[in-house]
């Protein structure tokens, strides 16, 4: 990971586990298999069904754009039930507010989107998800889409 301040404290921020709550794929929002996506140092697992099916490593820095709540995130799997996932690196750009995490991802071996979007073609997933220990204080087992605290 890297080494200046901003970014070890937002590495510290990024450890726990989340679960995905919204899940957009080339513009559209989509059906999701629930999972819970585990960072901490430096490793991530994704759970679905209580069986890993995502096994890695993620390096982590900050945005070109000088945006300091968004940082660059790139994945290396070394296991996954998406052989695709295995040919490469996985960028991306990641946002934190309080309890709440958005991703957005790029196909494999393309570069790290610039906006938290995505659209047709794109090849993109953006994903919202809560600490897990938000998702499983909601009564009804459902989290809203942004939390109240949000700022996005």
């Amino acid at each position: 990971m890297g080494t200046g301040t901003g970014v070890t404290n937002v590495a510290t921020l990024l450890e726990g586990q989340w679960t995905n709550t919204y899940t957009e794929v080339d513009g559209k929002a989509v059906e999701q298999t629930p999972s819970v996506v585990e960072f901490r140092g430096g490793n991530f697992t994704i759970e679905q069904d209580g069986k890993v099916v995502y096994r890695g490593t993620y390096n982590i820095g900050p945005v070109l754009d000088n945006e300091p709540s968004q940082h660059n995130i790139v994945l290396f799997y070394k296991e996954s039930i998406n052989p695709l996932f295995l040919g490469g690196p996985r960028a991306g750009i990641f946002q934190i507010s309080g309890d709440y995490l958005k991703t957005v991802f790029a196909g494999v071996g393309n570069p790290a989107p610039r906006q938290f979007n995505t659209f047709g073609g794109s090849e993109q997933v953006l994903t919202v998800y809560p600490r897990l220990e938000v998702a499983s204080r909601a009564s009804d087992g459902k989290v809203t889409l942004f939390g109240s605290n949000s700022t996005w």
